[in-house]
């Protein structure tokens, strides 16, 4: 179960309209908005920019108050989560911020839960599904007792995503993400993995899904050892925005022999609790 510590430390979302509304136009226009500004973000170092990443997400909540204040009550709590994921994304890796981190996610993750609580399916919308098992990820990350505890609730979440939308490419994105990380008694598979990642690359729309799903289905291929597609489907995502410094730091990941999963293994401070 210790790889499910690692799992969606490089979190990743983006948005676009949606055959099934289960949410608003004004929630996808929302969401859209902010991941517009989140691929933007990958110019910057998780470290050295920090403080001035956050900064502009900080900006971002405070230009969109109006709009933000104009949603149903479980389309805040999913942007919410997008906010406070892209946080964390910019804090993890400082291990003078782990009890920072730690503390900030468990407090969304009881506030999902609670929310969460009792209801059905066509109570939560899609993206809230999505965004409460990338939460609950991201959250566990500093226990071993929580990843006992929480690891095999994620992919439920988002198959109840894709139960909604068979074509949200957000939910087959991260699950294929769940397979890769989960160990093989648990259910997970890279087979899965790729599967799952393929069909996201299919369902992306916008330049932020398209960027995403192909850096994520690169890395998923060049784990099981297609390094060719690998290749291909990074040039994609650089293509799509080659100022992106993760996309470049990859490709030189990658002619060492590493993915993007073993890059951030690598990179993260955090320990789990003893």
């Amino acid at each position: 179960m210790k790889k499910f510590i690692f799992s969606v430390i490089f979190s990743v979302a983006v948005s676009g309209l949606f055959a099934q509304g289960s949410v608003s136009a004004e929630c996808d226009k929302l969401i859209g908005d902010f991941f517009q500004l989140r691929m933007e973000l990958t110019v910057y170092d998780q470290v050295k920019d920090s403080v001035k990443a956050r900064s502009e997400i900080d900006q971002f909540v405070k230009n969109h108050e109006a709009e933000f204040n104009s949603l149903s009550e479980d389309e805040q709590l999913a942007v919410e989560n997008f906010y406070v994921n892209e946080y964390y994304n910019f804090l993890y890796l400082d291990s003078k911020q782990k009890d920072v981190c730690r503390d900030m996610m468990k407090k969304q993750l009881l506030k999902n839960e609670a929310f969460c609580k009792d209801k059905t399916d066509d109570e939560l919308n899609k993206w809230l599904l999505v965004t409460y098992g990338d939460v609950t990820s991201c959250s566990m990350a500093f226990s071993m007792k929580d990843v006992m505890k929480y690891g095999l609730s994620i992919k439920p979440l988002y198959e109840r995503a894709i139960a909604l939308d068979p074509d949200f490419f957000y939910s087959n994105m991260n699950l294929g993400q769940w397979y890769y990380w989960a160990p093989g008694m648990a259910g997970g598979s890279k087979k899965k993995a790729v599967s799952c990642s393929k069909k996201s690359v299919e369902c992306a729309r916008t330049d932020p899904e398209k960027y995403y799903t192909n850096l994520m289905y690169s890395q998923l291929l060049f784990e099981n050892k297609d390094k060719d597609g690998a290749a291909r489907y990074l040039e994609e995502a650089r293509k799509i925005f080659p100022q992106s410094k993760i996309v470049n730091i990859l490709v030189e990941e990658n002619a060492k022999g590493k993915s993007l999963f073993e890059y951030n293994k690598e990179r993260s401070d955090l320990k789990e609790e003893k």
